[in-house]
């Protein structure tokens, strides 16, 4: 099976499923299932759109760090879509064009090609918080969405004017040969405009009002799906992409440990679950950012899998928690699993 086909599938019947909505949510369902199951069938290697090579062609990266990551990233969109998608059945063209988005973020093997698809999955994940009916919250995060691009963007001017291309491989190899100094300001742009998709502070100021407000599609698809995907992007243009100097170094270190200690205090300092589990979200964005930093890939990945299931099962439980209750107050949830031992039990392991 070619790994274009993660991204083409899910495209496509998107767009058709406009023309059939009844048929949208079964159609996301059994496209997103299917996706994870077609995973293991993917052959390693590197995919070349058109048969146009390196550096000019549009090119796929199939290795056991895209397989784990799309492992991780379909697991948690599937069960997402099986547990809030009764509740908004009007959303499953959206969430399958966000699932083309998501996979290509993640195979792409060219920096241009993934701004495209930052695009894609962005434009959906606005429309997936237009459910939270906060339409400033939403509006908030499309700008800084929109300045993170623009970053990420100039970014990946200054570097096509120095090397010529965008491929992540050849970049990678060239970048090596060059003086880390001269290539520090496109880099460090590059990490700001990943940095708000990721939560990283001070770039993550619309978290608050997007995951306070989360409902049970809108929290576990931004505080899992989406924080997942977005860290092992990360992982891969950290690790293929970035020579650190001292002070590009420096910089990096102090924005990844004040987001640690910053999102922990803020949680600790917190009343209510939802507060709680998005400042806990920042910091664990930043622990595992700096872990990739440092060229620690696999105990990356196992970060970002374990935040990323552990947030879907926590942020589904209180988005629906709260909805029938009408209050998050950790004072006032008090015995609130006396009745459900075995979601107490499985919060309880999540956290």
């Amino acid at each position: 099976m070619n790994a274009v086909l993660l991204i083409a599938i899910p495209l496509l019947v998107g767009f058709l499923s406009i023309l059939f909505k009844r048929l949208s949510p079964y159609l996301l369902l059994l496209i997103s299932f299917l996706s994870v199951i077609a995973i293991d069938y993917i052959p390693m290697g590197t995919v070349s759109i058109g048969h146009f090579i390196a550096p000019y062609g549009i090119e796929l990266i199939v290795d056991g760090y895209a397989i784990t990551a799309l492992y991780i990233v379909n697991v948690l969109f599937f069960l997402v879509s099986v547990l809030a998608l009764c509740d908004y059945k009007q959303l499953g063209s959206v969430l399958l064009i966000s699932l083309a988005g998501l996979n290509g973020l993640i195979l792409t093997g060219d920096l241009f090609n993934l701004f495209v698809f930052l695009e894609i999955a962005g434009i959906s994940a606005y429309l997936i918080t237009t459910t939270n009916k906060k339409p400033l919250a939403t509006f908030h995060y499309l700008v800084l969405g929109t300045i993170g691009s623009a970053f990420y963007l100039l970014g990946l001017v200054i570097l096509y004017g120095m090397f010529h291309t965008l491929n992540l491989g050849v970049l990678s190899t060239l970048i090596r040969q060059t003086d880390p100094l001269i290539v520090s300001l496109p880099l460090l742009f590059i990490f700001i405009g990943l940095g708000v998709e990721a939560k990283l502070l001070p770039f993550n100021a619309w978290v608050k009002g997007i995951l306070e407000s989360s409902n049970p599609l809108s929290g576990p698809m931004i505080a899992s799906v989406y924080a997942s995907a977005m860290v092992l992007v990360f992982g891969r243009v950290l690790t293929e992409l970035f020579v650190f100097n001292d002070t590009l170094l420096t910089i990096v270190s102090v924005i990844l440990v004040v987001t640690i200690v910053a999102g922990e205090a803020m949680a600790y300092a917190s009343t209510h679950v939802k507060h709680i589990l998005l400042y806990s979200s920042i910091a664990q964005a930043g622990i595992a950012v700096i872990v990739f930093v440092h060229g620690l890939t696999e105990l990356g990945v196992m970060l970002v899998a374990l935040n990323g299931f552990s947030k879907l099962i926590l942020f589904g439980t209180i988005t629906v928690i709260e909805r029938q209750l009408f209050t998050d107050e950790m004072a006032k949830l008090k015995g609130v699993f006396t009745n459900n031992k075995l979601i107490g039990f499985a919060f309880t392991v999540a956290t």
